[in-house]
């Protein structure tokens, strides 16, 4: 589990997000399948849904929603699916992209919810009650792992998570996490070369190459 978790910090995308913001693109599209590795390089692919945004063009004034990207509806952000007031920001919504890729990645599975809509158990009690560390609780006695996440990457999961984009954090904040600041970090190829090599946690292993 702690490749796991170190290895995060290295198949997490933010420095692409980073890159797309300091652009002035939103990518509308991030998934799991939008994450690509090669080697020790991390980037994101698909975007072809991307826009261009101004996050202070339209600050006191309530914009039109544009038509999400993608087709998974668990990586399209629940402001999409609610109503909205002040204007719509595209960085917030790929900040809660991300959140769900980190998710992932650290406990190994997709977000278990269908939609982020009120009406979805699971969605009400990961983003908007914040309770991400009962969630992957409950996920790792149903499949019979051990999964063990910090307080600090609960703390990071839950902010990122917020169903409120307002409350979420920005990538700015991120970027500051200790969780993402701190720790000890396994890029891919040393991943790779541990498992190529055999390793006890070959169930941890799986998760992992999953992610991507």
């Amino acid at each position: 589990m702690c490749k796991i978790i170190s290895s995060s910090r290295c198949f997490f995308p933010r420095k692409g997000l980073k890159t797309l913001q300091d652009t002035g693109l939103c990518h509308r599209n991030l998934s799991l399948e939008a994450v690509k590795v090669s080697g020790d390089k991390v980037t994101i692919d698909r975007l072809d849904w991307c826009i261009r945004f101004n996050k202070n063009s339209t600050p006191d004034e309530d914009i039109q929603i544009p038509i999400p990207g993608g087709m998974n509806p668990q990586f399209v952000a629940p402001e999409y699916f609610g109503a909205l007031t002040g204007a719509w920001d595209g960085f917030a919504a790929d900040l809660w992209d991300c959140g769900l890729l980190l998710y992932s990645m650290v406990v190994g599975t997709e977000a278990l919810f269908v939609a982020p809509i009120l009406e979805d158990k699971t969605f009400l009690e990961l983003c908007v009650k914040g309770n991400v560390g009962g969630c992957v609780e409950k996920f790792a006695k149903r499949t019979g792992r051990e999964i063990t996440l910090s307080d600090e990457l609960l703390n990071l999961l839950e902010n990122m998570l917020k169903s409120d984009p307002k409350q979420r954090y920005s990538l700015e904040q991120v970027m500051d996490h200790p969780w993402v600041k701190s720790g000890n970090v396994v890029p891919p190829s040393a991943w790779t070369e541990i498992k190529t090599k055999g390793s006890d946690d070959s169930e941890d292993d799986a998760s992992l190459g999953a992610a991507p």
